[in-house]
């Protein structure tokens, strides 16, 4: 959580380490105390640059040139190139000119065995037993070519629901997944939860008794003393955001080591209510806390508006069900609606622009912890609608997995190529709309100019509105991707493409820009 000052062992750490090994393994290691959001913010306050990749040498340029096409790229990245990454290594190929060879056609037994197990057992055991001489990504491709539907998370049972509604809040979720639900992931267990309406455990309120351990100490041992010695209910964090509501929280002095400061009563004092009176703790909140770094304020006023905005637009009859109950296809739709609803425009402009951040920040929220994204539905009542010529039918589904017509209008526009990278092989490239499928017309699903071409790493940063584009080709980055991935990945903050932008395509960008992209 943000808000509590670095020392000066932090910021000596942070200097020594940063750029040299992952954000991870520096929180670890040296930094506990902090989340890796707040070590990327306090890196680039101070100047501190990551080590730059270095070019390549005639040795990793003569291994690519020997080895790509022959071998997949993970085991080229793995044996013989160590130190690029995947996707470092499909860009210089680009580069060079150079091609993967092309896959031997799929033979009959093989797609009987897709057919047969596909979603039924995990894509990483279908390869490995069935069908050995074919990657994942063909693998999941050629399913979506013979409409077979893509794999889903085995349903919820009743057993599952009752052992999370028994031990939800009570044991941590990693721990409740390693020992209840190991089939689940983390994330998993969330969203079932959210969709349960169950809610983390509440913390008891703090006692005239526990005020005094802070005030006498704080400053004086570090919060994970006071835990260990004192306060073993409490988490670090919640002592360090008393310590501040108390006005005993240390401040920088000139030297940047922590210096205690006098305790404030009155400060506690005015406080008191609004503690008593903040949002109980729902997994958006938890979410929010654990991954984007918000202060708990931040945090309140977030989820608080969701939920006003959920409240209202239902009750109007502006969405068909609160935002709570919706599917990451359904939350899409609703935010369309939500934008263009008058009184929503009016309150967003007087709180400036907060329940549209709200918004984003939930949308990405949501997308992160669902399994699926629910348009099972919505394609059925597509495909049973007879007003809807039987081929531009066909070519509307096969846009929502992009397939079919809008994928070859983006191939021949782009020629082929991701916009950023350039990659040119068929299988990594996606066809990804601007405007989300469930948010746009039957026309705008199919116009080539709401879509982009995309090697897949780059569509899902796209569609989870970490990157977007301004007016001009732009890249914008989002703050969430981190300074390190960002390296990584080959990118910088207003690296330009060539997206051949017209009109009708920068009102697409506009929507993505103002209504996904999370800052």
């Amino acid at each position: 959580m943000k808000g509590q000052d670095w020392t000066k062992e932090e910021l000596e750490k942070l200097q020594e380490h940063y750029g040299k090994m992952p954000n991870k393994e520096l929180r670890r290691k040296y930094l506990p105390n902090r989340t890796s959001q707040s070590i990327r913010w306090k890196a680039s306050e101070l100047g501190i640059a990551l080590a730059k990749r270095p070019e390549w040498n005639e040795e990793e340029l003569e291994k690519l040139q020997e080895y790509y096409s022959k071998i997949s790229i993970e085991e080229l990245q793995k044996t013989y190139l160590p130190d690029r990454t995947v996707d470092a290594i499909l860009g210089k190929a680009s580069e060079l000119g150079l091609t993967l060879a092309k896959s031997p056609d799929w033979t009959e037994e093989e797609i009987k065995k897709l057919q047969e197990y596909y979603g039924k057992i995990p894509n990483k055991e279908l390869k490995k037993t069935y069908l050995p001489d074919r990657t994942i990504k063909a693998i999941i491709g050629r399913a979506v070519l013979l409409g077979i539907g893509s794999p889903r998370s085995p349903a919820w049972t009743k057993e599952d629901d009752e052992i999370l509604q028994t031990y939800y809040s009570k044991i941590s979720n990693e721990e409740l997944q390693k020992i209840y639900l190991p089939d689940r992931t983390v994330d998993a267990i969330v969203g079932r939860a959210y969709k349960l309406g169950l809610t983390s455990a509440k913390t008891p309120n703090w006692t005239k008794e526990d005020d005094e351990i802070p005030q006498k100490n704080y400053g004086k041992i570090s919060p994970k003393e006071l835990r260990e010695k004192y306060l073993p209910n409490r988490t670090e964090n919640a002592i360090k955001t008393r310590a501040r509501i108390l006005g005993v929280a240390s401040k920088r002095g000139s030297t940047g080591v922590n210096e205690e400061k006098k305790a404030n009563p009155d400060s506690a004092n005015r406080t008191s209510a609004l503690l008593s009176t903040t949002h109980s703790s729902n997994p958006f909140s938890d979410w929010l806390a654990q991954n984007i770094g918000f202060s708990e304020g931040s945090i309140g006023t977030y989820s608080d508006a969701v939920g006003a905005i959920s409240k209202k637009m239902h009750q109007k009859g502006t969405i068909q069900k609160p935002l709570e109950n919706m599917s990451p296809f359904e939350l899409d739709l609703a935010i369309f609606l939500i934008i263009n609803d008058r009184d929503f425009a009016t309150e967003n402009t007087r709180r400036k622009l907060l329940y549209r951040n709200a918004l984003k920040q939930y949308r990405y929220f949501l997308n992160t912890i669902s399994e699926d994204s629910g348009d099972r539905t919505y394609m059925e009542t597509i495909e049973n609608d007879r007003q809807i010529p039987e081929t531009e039918k066909t070519a509307i589904i096969q846009s929502r997995v992009g397939q079919g017509a809008f994928r070859k209008s983006l191939i021949d526009k782009y020629n082929g190529r991701c916009i950023i990278t350039g990659i040119d092989h068929p299988d990594l490239l996606v066809a990804s709309h601007i405007k989300p499928w469930a948010a746009s017309s039957n026309k705008e699903r199919l116009s080539v100019d709401n879509g982009l071409l995309l090697s897949a790493t780059y569509d899902r940063l796209f569609d989870r509105g970490l990157i977007t584009f301004d007016r001009y080709g732009k890249i914008i980055l989002s703050s969430q991707i981190g300074a390190e991935n960002i390296k990584r990945l080959g990118l910088s903050q207003g690296m330009k493409s060539n997206l051949q932008i017209n009109k009708s395509m920068n009102e697409y960008l506009s929507y993505h820009r103002d209504m996904l992209f999370v800052e």
